[in-house]
């Protein structure tokens, strides 16, 4: 059994849990298995990018809208 349970159910697609993830709103293993989809799938990870972005621009402009930035799967983002 894996560390991480969500790990089993990577290759079911997490459009509908993107937006949780963004608002904090996952457990850590469902993070963890939406960060290891997201990763491994290109429809996911091209809403996810388009998420981001509007999460970013939430950011900029209204800060204390969000509980979290979106840090993403992958590298994290130089500072600006």
């Amino acid at each position: 059994m894996s560390a991480h349970p969500g790990v089993e159910a990577v290759n079911v697609h997490v459009l509908d849990q993107l937006v949780a993830y963004f608002q904090d709103d996952l457990s850590p293993d469902e993070e963890y298995a939406v960060e290891a989809h997201v990763l491994r799938c290109e429809g996911c990870q091209a809403e996810f990018d388009e998420l981001s972005a509007v999460v970013l621009q939430i950011v900029r402009h209204a800060p204390g809208l969000l509980a979290k930035p979106p840090a993403g799967p992958g590298p994290a983002a130089p500072a600006a």
